[in-house]
């Protein structure tokens, strides 16, 4: 299938029209189902009556003795996922007020109150915080986009609502018997080294299941739950190897992939010389980038299987979204036969 040159040049005039976004070759659709008769199709923002429609503002029947077809694909436009967005939707760019930049994974509701919550890592809403290093507090602002991405306080779109504490492998000790050790270490150590100064860690040996966290949107209208690029998610599965996945996130946009192994037990390095040990992950072919954490996993009938937290150039890392889920106390807004839920 391919252009004619005058056939091509004749149809570049109806770009013309308001209502007409772009032309090209396929075939004539019935239903929305598409037939065997090739044709010239025309992308109109929005499909209307012949009969609301002026002779001067109708797409002929045919075009150099080819068929036409008309097709609604809306307004087009760059998809900006790292820009304000308002109604926010999944797979762009968010973070706490102290972080960089993340992706706004889903909406969910509280199983106990119905409200509903967007939903991302903890490294993203919450400053990568165990809970008891001051990193976050339950209604720190959470900007879209992202600070990374020019977000400030006037891009307020929640508050940090509930998160799930990550414990990294080497935590500072908070017994009093330790507290003074180091201050009498450091006092000694201040005599010889003024510009040293002495740290005491210990090892936690504490698992993390997920890295996941909630925030509040300022308004439930001010959130929609249609995934960029994707569509409102169909409900969960249980991951399983050679599963194909997708994700959209706010680095990379949509990509796709494919489970590798589940029940993994991983190291996953956090920074400053610490790492954090996840185990039940998921783990894919590479399919992100840093700032795509936090995107939903979903398989290609569009049910969620992971959380999106980690990767490298070689593969991508998951929660279940089981645990997530169940950990957080939540379910995930999807779409019903009749409406969205």
């Amino acid at each position: 299938m391919k252009w004619n040159k005058r056939t091509k040049q004749n149809c570049l005039k109806f770009l013309e029209m308001d209502n007409v976004v772009g032309t090209g070759l396929g075939y004539k659709e019935k239903n929305g189902q598409r037939g065997s008769e090739s044709a010239l199709v025309f992308l109109v923002k929005k499909k209307i009556p012949e009969k609301k429609l002026s002779p001067m503002e109708l797409i002929p029947k045919k075009v150099d003795e080819m068929m036409t077809d008309v097709i609604e694909v809306g307004e087009l436009q760059f998809l900006d996922r790292v820009g304000k967005m308002r109604p926010a939707k999944p797979g762009i760019s968010i973070g706490h007020i102290n972080t960089s930049a993340g992706t706004f994974g889903a909406l969910v509701k509280d199983q106990k109150t119905g409200e509903v919550l967007i939903l991302s890592n903890n490294h993203v809403l919450a400053n990568l915080t165990d809970g008891r290093d001051g990193r976050a507090s339950k209604g720190d602002l959470i900007l879209q986009p992202g600070r990374y991405d020019g977000g400030t306080e006037k891009d307020i779109l929640g508050y940090l609502y509930k998160y799930v504490p990550l414990y990294r492998e080497m935590q500072q000790p908070s017994c009093p018997l330790a507290g003074k050790v180091k201050k009498a270490g450091q006092f000694f150590l201040n005599t010889v080294k003024s510009n040293y100064r002495i740290e005491f860690f210990k090892n936690s040996h504490k698992e993390n299941i997920v890295d996941a966290a909630l925030a509040e949107p300022t308004a439930e209208n001010m959130v929609h739950p249609e995934i960029v690029e994707v569509g409102v998610p169909e409900g969960t599965v249980q991951a399983e190897p050679g599963m194909k996945v997708l994700k959209s996130g706010r680095t990379t946009g949509l990509t796709t992939g494919t489970i590798k192994v589940i029940e993994a037990t991983l190291r996953i390095n956090v920074g400053e010389g610490n790492s954090i040990i996840m185990s039940e992950q998921i783990v894919c072919t590479p399919m992100g980038s840093p700032g795509d954490s936090g995107s939903l996993i979903l398989d290609h009938n569009l049910k969620a299987t992971g959380l999106l937290c980690a990767g490298s150039n070689l593969a991508t890392v998951g929660n279940k979204i089981s645990n997530v889920l169940s950990v957080l106390g939540v379910n995930l807004v999807i779409r019903t036969a009749a409406k969205v839920s």
